[in-house]
This record gives C-alpha cells, structure tokens and sequence, in this order.
C-alpha cells in the first residue's frame, strides 16, 4: 500500500515556475521487486564495477579491457578520522542554509478540484533569508 502511495505523490502533476534546468521524470521501482535477493554488497560491486569498466573520458563501456587498466577500487570510512573536516561539511550541507539556502528561487501552482465545486490554486515558495531571518519570498 505505501509504494502505491508513493507512486501517486511523486506522479502528481504540477506547474514549477524557476530558472533552473527541468528536471526528467524516471521511472519508480523497488529493485527487490526486480531481484528479490539483490544485497547492498552486490549492489556495490556493481556500480564500482560499471565506473571501472568506463573510461573517464569517453562514457562507453569497455568491458572488461578498461577493467584491467584500472587499479580496482576500495571502499572507503566517510569518517572524521579518515577525512579530517568532513564532520563539518556534513553539518553543512544538512543544515537548513545548507539544503534550501541554497536552492534557487522556485514555485510549484497545483490546481486543486475541491467537491464543493471551487477551484483553489496554492502556491508555495522557497523563503529567502533578510536581516538574518527568513521570510516568504513574498514578503
């Protein structure tokens, strides 16, 4: 029942006012609905595997060919002990400057059919930081 939920938010159609590139829809799936004995170790393997196999230059596969070229690959800790300073740019990037600070300016209009026969249209928009506190876009 919740995938069909999802699927119905993520679906729903509605007018993005803004300056940045639009975005492209893709398709939504589980991949245990796909491979039900899909791991995250495999799945790891097999995106390192992909960008071994693809030359930094050219985006074509090359089998297995590229594949000896390069030197494998390692997982890695993204920890403050084996990346000094990466705590902070976690905080960073998590923080509400950090994720809608610096989102352009955008709206998103949804006309709404209400059963009491009137049409609303909502608008929302981004609010934008003056004087060190945020207010609407439209204030």
């Amino acid at each position: 029942m919740q995938k069909i939920v999802i699927f119905i938010i993520l679906s729903a159609k509605a007018t993005y006012i803004g300056k940045a590139t639009a975005s492209k829809k893709s398709a939504i799936k589980n991949l245990c609905d796909v491979n039900s004995t899909v791991n995250i170790a495999q799945l790891l393997s097999a995106i390192g595997y992909g960008f071994l196999r693809t030359s930094a230059t050219e985006m074509e596969d090359d089998g297995n060919i590229q594949t000896m070229k390069q030197r494998g690959f390692q997982l890695i800790n993204p920890t403050e002990k084996w990346f000094p300073g990466i705590d902070v740019l976690r905080h960073e990037f998590s923080s509400w400057e950090g994720i809608v600070g610096k989102t352009p300016t955008f709206s998103v209009e949804k006309e709404l059919a209400l059963k009491t026969e009137v049409n609303n249209k909502i608008e929302c928009r981004r609010r934008k930081r003056f004087n060190g506190r945020y207010q609407h876009c439209d204030a």
